[in-house]
């Protein structure tokens, strides 16, 4: 995932959260 930290700020730390939560859904699955 390519974040555009000038054009949308007030989105990163959500895409952050968010795709650390995907991880550690795919790695609680994969264990």
């Amino acid at each position: 995932m390519i974040v555009d930290l000038k054009s949308t700020p007030h989105k990163t730390p959500r895409l952050i959260v968010e795709g650390g939560l995907v991880t550690l859904i795919q790695l609680t699955a994969n264990s």
